[in-house]
């Protein structure tokens, strides 16, 4: 378990780190009437969830069993 959250935490990580290099400068802009937030806001925040999931995974795996 400890291994797959890492695994999930690394694919975060690389989804928020391409969705911060391979979109546009535009598509970062809400003002802008023509991009709005576009699909760089959801693959952000949606990178950012399962890298809280993998965070999350990882560490219930770490932390010592209770008697």
């Amino acid at each position: 378990m400890k291994n797959i959250g890492l695994f999930i935490a690394f694919v975060g990580m690389a989804i928020v780190g391409g969705s911060l290099v391979l979109t546009p400068q535009h598509a970062f802009n809400p003002v802008d009437s023509d991009a709005g937030l576009g699909a760089a806001a959801a693959y952000f925040f949606g990178g950012i969830l399962v890298f809280g999931a993998g965070v999350v995974m990882y560490a219930n795996s770490v932390m010592p069993k209770s008697k």
